[in-house]
Parts: structure tokens; sequence; C-alpha cells
């Protein structure tokens, strides 16, 4: 996997995923976090219970999910919270302080297609699936994520094992990291493992297949755009 330093252009980075790090000695996601936890320490984050982390009436204070000696780790959910939409903004606070990383540089398009602060305990992750192209920045813990290329050879062995929103009976992410993904990388082509750690951030092209198993408790913030046809330059 290419580690790209330095700021980038979302709309040119073309179909390969590939991994930045965090070049600053300071954290400056972890003292975005502290200062949400600080400052809203009530507010309400949207949560999942499935496979594919949807929007669900669940719901977990902000001070529960960044307490190391909390229940959050127990409870098997994972924080699901949009804050921004089809650029629109649905939660103000977070908004404002969970601003874009500065790597991607000023020429990355300004209407996000979803901002989206995720949480989760071990085990729990996010099963194979498709969509727009996404940066996900991984702020605290260790995230294992399958990547595969939508290739058409790909496709047809992904197929069955692709989360399918009507029918949410899935075995758990676990597993299939476990038994399923070994197998598989055997036979895809331009398929990877990545582990991603804090302060590490990953690409992911237009319609790349992925999946995500959550190592430790982690927290990270995805970003995601309109599919490449569909980007206009600003």
């Amino acid at each position: 996997m290419d580690l790209v330093i330095g700021k980038f252009d979302i709309n040119l980075v073309g179909d390969k995923p590939f991994v930045t790090k965090e070049q600053s000695v300071d954290n400056l996601w972890s003292k975005r976090l502290q200062l949400l936890s600080d400052h809203f320490p009530t507010k309400q984050l949207f949560c999942a219970n499935d496979a594919y982390i949807t929007e669900t009436p669940l719901r977990v204070n902000l001070s529960d999910v960044f307490d190391p000696g909390g229940s959050f780790n127990s409870l098997g959910i994972y924080v699901s919270h949009v804050f921004h939409k089809n650029g629109h903004s649905t939660d103000t606070d977070l908004d404002r302080i969970l601003s874009p990383p500065d790597c991607l540089g000023p020429q990355a398009i300004r209407e996000f297609r979803i901002k989206r602060l995720v949480a989760g305990p071990p085990g729990t992750g996010t099963a194979l699936h498709q969509h727009s192209r996404a940066f996900f920045c991984n702020i605290e813990g260790k995230k294992r994520w399958f990547l595969a290329a939508p290739t058409e050879e790909n496709s047809g062995m992904l197929r069955e094992y692709a989360y399918d929103l009507k029918n949410k009976s899935i075995r758990s992410i676990d597993d299939w990291f476990t038994e399923d993904a070994p197998r598989l990388m055997q036979s895809l082509t331009d398929c990877n493992l990545v582990d991603l750690g804090p302060g590490e951030s990953l690409y992911i092209p237009d319609e790349y297949y992925h999946a995500v198993l959550n190592m430790e408790l982690t927290t990270g913030i995805a970003f995601s755009w309109q599919k490449e046809s569909q980007i206009v330059p600003t």
C-alpha cells in the first residue's frame, strides 16, 4: 500500500487506495475530540447495531464513548453519527470542530456527500460494501481494512459477501475477517489487508470493495464525496 505525504487533490488521486500519516508531533484530531468531550459531554450520538452501521434510533452520550472505563466497550454497538450531509450541516458542533484534514489541500471539493463520526469496540466493524470515494481518518485505536478493486472478476467472487440492506442477517465481522478474508485474498486481484493505526488515514477509490474490523476501541472520521463522474472541480 502506497504512503502519500503532504497535500493532494481528491479530484485527481485516481483509482488506487493509499495511506497518509499525520506529520505533526501534536495529534490534532485527538485534541479536537477532547474539545468535543469537554464542551459537549451530554451530546447524543447516533449508534448502529448492524453490520453496515446504518443510522438507527439508538443513541449514546459522547462522554460515554470516550470514557476508557465506561460501558460502551461492552455494548456491542457502533457510533455512526452523520454531522454533514449533501452540503448541509446536520450537527453544527461537530461540523465546526471536525473540519477536513489539511492533507486534502485547497483543491478538495467543498460539498461533501457525507461526514461521519464513527467509533466502535473490538470485534465490531462494517461488512463488505461499496460506495463513492472516501477518506477515513483514524484517530484512536487500530482498524483492519479489507480492500479489493471493483474488477469484473473480483465482483463475481465478492457479490455473495456484499452486505444486503434488505437482508441484515450476516455472520460476525470478526469471523468474516478470520475465515473468509484470508481465503478470498488468495483468488482476488488488487486485494489488500491494511491495519490503520492512530494518526493514519486511508483513501478509498470509487466503488472499491471494503470491509472493516475494529481491533481495539477505535474512533475516526469518514469523509465521502460523489463518484468521480459526478465531481465538478472547484
